[in-house]
């Protein structure tokens, strides 16, 4: 489960280790930020509960790690390029492109 609540603070904490540095770790290993990061694991979620049709739009946020709709939608939106009822329902296409 990813918690809405996880932060650099939390990590450096759980590892013991400063935050500039583990902020330059991530830019360097990953190229993005470290809410870039987590949120594209988040959005990774919500593409395969959303996939598996096992869940309803209206619990993603919750269900993923972010602490309100908005800015799940901001965060799907920035990752995917669409939102998740346009992904829906392009992934529900009989008619549907493959991306890799």
């Amino acid at each position: 489960m990813l918690y809405y609540c996880l932060s650099a603070l939390y990590i450096f904490f759980r590892f013991g280790t400063n935050t500039t540095y583990l902020s330059n770790a991530v830019n360097n290993y990953f190229g993005c930020n470290f809410k870039r990061l987590i949120n594209s694991y988040r959005v990774a979620r919500a593409k395969e509960l959303l996939d598996g049709k096992d869940c309803p739009v209206s619990e993603l946020f919750s269900r993923c790690g972010f602490a309100s709709k908005s800015v799940f939608y901001v965060a799907f939106k920035k990752v995917v390029g669409m939102t998740p009822l346009q992904y829906i329902s392009q992934s529900r296409s009989p008619f549907m492109i493959q991306r890799n």
